[in-house]
C-alpha cells in the first residue's frame, strides 16, 4: 500500500515539514513513468543534506512516491521537464481530503500536483492558480491548457455517521464501510471492525448501538494516525507487502518492520518490491528457456522415432531383386515392374536412374539401405540422448515452478548448475556479458551451431571466433547467415545428424527458408577465405562439400 491514501497523508507531514521554504532546481525523467524533482534547502551549500530528490512513479500497478538525499542526473537520457516551476520556493506539501493526490504549492502561485492511483490514469500536473492545466508528465499535448478535475471532499470522519449507516440495511457492516469511506480500503476496515470487536459478517441493520459507537470511534483514532504515525511494514505469508501508518492486529502478527519515518517503510517497501520483481523476471527467463528447450526435444524425439521404425532392410531388398533380372534391366529405363522374391511371386514395380546400368542402379540401391541403416541407427541412439536431456529438463521445470525467492533461485542455479551450462542457459551477468554475441543451438551430439546475425557479425563470426577445425556452413548460391558448428579439440568423427542440422539451421537463416530442399554448402574454417576489400559478409571457399537439407530448426 505505497500509494494508500494514509501513506500519502503521512508522506506529504514529513515532506512539508523537510521540504518548506526549500527551491526546486530541477525537474527531470530518466526512467520511463517516474519524475524526478530535485529541491536544493535554503542554508549552507557546501551541506550535504542541502539537495534532496522526490521520486514519483506512475508506472500502472507500480506507484510510489519518496525522497532521497542528493540529486543524481544521468548524463544521457535525462530530459528536462516542467521548466516553468524551476527557481520556485515550496510554499507547502498538502494531501487531498479524500483523494490520493498530493498538492506541492509553490510562490509563483503554481502547484504539482500529483495523483497516484496505481492505475494508468496516474499522473503529475503543474497547475496555475485557476487550476489549468500547465504541463502533464503523462499526455502533455492531451491535457495542456485544459482545466485539472479534483474529486469533491468526501465525508469527514470527525462527524457522527450513524445517519449514513442506517440507509444501508441489508449490507454486511464492512461493505457499508466501504460506501462511506471508500478511501480506508480492505485492510483498514478489518482493522477497525477488529479493534471495535464486531464480526465483518455481521450485517448493518443488526449492529447495536453501542457497536456503531465503537466502530465510530475507532475509525476517528484510525484517520487521526497519519499526523503521528507508527510506520509499519508486513509481509504476509503468500509474500505481498503492506505500508500500514499503524500496527494492524488482525493481521495475527506475520513479518513486520517499524520505521522511524514513512519515507524509510515506503523506500523498503519499494527496495523489495523491485527485488521481488527482478526475482520474478528471472524466474521467467529460466522457465521460458527451458520450456522451449523441451518442446525442441520432444518434436526431435517424435522425428527421430519416426526413423527408427523405418524398414531399412527394403532397399538391399530391391539391390537383390535388380540383381537377379539383371538381363531384364537396360540403361536408360525410368521403372520397371519384376517379380518381388520376398512375398511369394507378387510384382513390384522400381523406379530407376536412366543415367546408370542396371548393376550401377542395383548397386545405388544397396547404397541407400546402407545409408538408411546409418540413419535409423543414429536415430536409435539420438532418442535415447533426447529421453535422457526431457528426463533432465522436466524436474528443472517442476523446481523452478515451486520456487518464490532469490535465494531459492540461486539454489536451483547451484544445483543445476552443469545442466544449464550443457543447455546455454546462462547463470549471471557475468556470464551473459562473456556469451558470444550469435544465435547459438545444441544439435544431435551435444554440438554447439553458432550463428551470425548480419553482415558485420558474419564476419566477426567466421574470422575471430571460428577455429580451424570448425565446420563452416552457408547455403549455396542465396543469401543467408555463416553458421558455424562448434567442434571441440580431440573430435574425430562428427555425426552426420549433427552436420544435417548444422546444414538445416544455415538454411533456416537463409533466404531460401521457405522452399522445400536447400543446398548447403559446408567446409572446415582453414578453407574459407575473406579477400581484402570485399564486402562485408563476403567470403571465399577453397573446397566444399554440398548438402540438400530442409530448412528447420532443431
Amino acid at each position: 500500500m505505497p500509494v494508500h491514501y494514509f501513506t500519502l497523508k503521512s508522506l506529504s507531514n514529513e515532506f512539508r515539514t523537510l521540504l518548506k521554504g526549500s527551491v526546486v532546481s530541477t525537474v527531470f525523467t530518466q526512467q520511463k513513468n517516474e519524475l524526478l524533482i530535485g529541491v536544493s534547502k535554503i542554508g549552507d551549500a557546501q551541506s550535504p543534506d542541502n539537495e534532496i530528490t522526490v521520486c514519483v512513479s506512475v508506472a500502472p500497478r507500480n506507484n510510489y512516491m519518496f525522497y532521497k538525499m542528493g540529486i543524481s542526473r544521468a548524463k544521457k537520457n535525462s530530459v528536462e521537464l516542467f521548466t516553468d516551476a524551476i527557481g520556485s520556493v515550496i510554499n507547502d506539501i498538502s494531501v487531498h481530503p479524500s483523494d490520493r493526490s498530493v498538492f506541492i504549492t509553490l510562490d509563483s502561485s503554481k502547484q504539482f500536483v500529483i495523483q497516484l492511483y496505481n492505475t494508468a490514469v496516474s499522473n503529475v500536473f503543474l497547475i496555475n492558480r485557476d487550476m489549468k492545466i500547465i504541463e502533464s508528465f503523462k499526455l502533455d499535448q492531451k491535457f495542456m491548457g485544459a482545466l485539472l478535475q479534483i474529486a469533491p471532499a468526501g465525508m469527514n470522519p470527525e462527524y457522527n455517521f450513524h445517519h449514513k449507516l442506517i440507509p444501508l440495511g441489508k449490507l454486511l457492516i464492512a461493505a457499508s464501510m466501504k460506501k462511506i469511506f471508500p478511501i480506508l480500503g480492505n485492510k483498514y476496515i478489518e482493522e477497525i471492525l477488529f479493534r471495535s470487536s464486531v464480526d465483518c459478517n455481521s450485517t448493518t441493520d443488526l449492529l447495536s448501538e453501542n457497536e456503531v459507537n465503537r466502530i465510530f470511534e475507532e475509525t476517528k483514532i484510525l484517520f487521526r494516525s497519519p499526523n503521528n504515525p507508527s510506520p509499519h511494514l508486513y509481509e504476509t505469508p503468500n509474500g505481498d507487502r503492506l505500508i500500514s501508518v499503524t500496527e494492524l492486529h488482525h493481521l495475527h502478527a506475520p513479518t513486520q518492520t517499524i520505521f522511524p519515518t514513512m519515507n524509510d517503510a515506503v523506500k523498503k517497501c519499494i527496495s523489495a518490491v523491485s527485488r521481488k520483481a527482478g526475482f520474478e523476471s528471472e524466474k521467467e527467463k529460466y522457465l521460458n528457456k527451458l520450456r522451449t528447450i523441451l518442446q525442441q526435444n520432444e518434436r526431435s524425439i517424435q522425428n527421430a522415432a519416426a526413423q527408427v521404425k523405418i524398414d531399412t532392410s527394403q532397399m538391399e531388398k530391391i539391390g537383390n531383386i535388380l540383381l537377379s533380372n539383371l538381363h531384364q534391366i537396360k540403361k536408360g529405363m525410368k521403372n520397371i515392374i519384376l517379380e518381388d522374391i520376398y512375398s511369394n511371386g507378387n510384382s513390384i514395380e522400381i523406379a530407376l536412374d536412366p543415367a546408370l546400368t542396371p548393376s550401377q542402379n542395383a548397386a545405388n540401391y544397396f547404397e541407400k539401405g546402407k545409408r538408411s541403416e546409418i540413419r535409423r541407427i543414429e536415430s536409435v541412439r539420438r532418442v535415447k540422448e533426447l529421453k535422457i536431456r526431457i528426463d533432465t529438463i522436466k524436474p528443472m521445470i517442476e523446481d523452478l515452478e515451486n520456487i518464490y525467492s532469490s535465494e531459492e533461485i540461486n539454489g536451483f542455479q547451484k544445483k543445476y548448475y552443469s545442466e544449464l551450462k550443457s543447455m546455454n542457459i546462462t547463470i549471471n551477468k557475468k556470464e551473459e556479458e562473456e556469451k558470444p554475441p550469435f544465435r547459438i543451438f545444441t544439435v544431435a551430439g551435444g554440438f554447439e551451431v553458432w550463428v551470425g546475425k548480419s553482415s558485420a557479425n558474419n564476419d566477426l563470426l567466421t574470422t575471430r571466433y571460428c577455429k580451424p577445425h570448425d565446420l563452416w556452413f552457408h547455403a549455396r548460391g542465396a543469401g543467408g547467415s555463416h553458421t558455424v558448428l562448434k567442434v571441440p579439440r580431440g573430435t574425430e568423427n562428427i555425426p552426420r545428424e549433427s552436420i544435417k542440422q548444422a546444414a538445416s539451421i544455415a538454411a533456416y537463416y537463409s533466404k531460401m527458408r521457405k522452399a522445400s530442399n536447400v543446398p548447403v554448402a559446408y567446409c572446415e574454417r582453414k578453407y574459407v577465405r575473406k579477400p581484402k576489400g570485399v564486402a562485408e559478409g563476403t567470403v571465399y571457399l577453397e573446397r566444399e562439400e554440398v548438402i540438400f537439407v530442409p530448412p528447420k530448426l532443431p
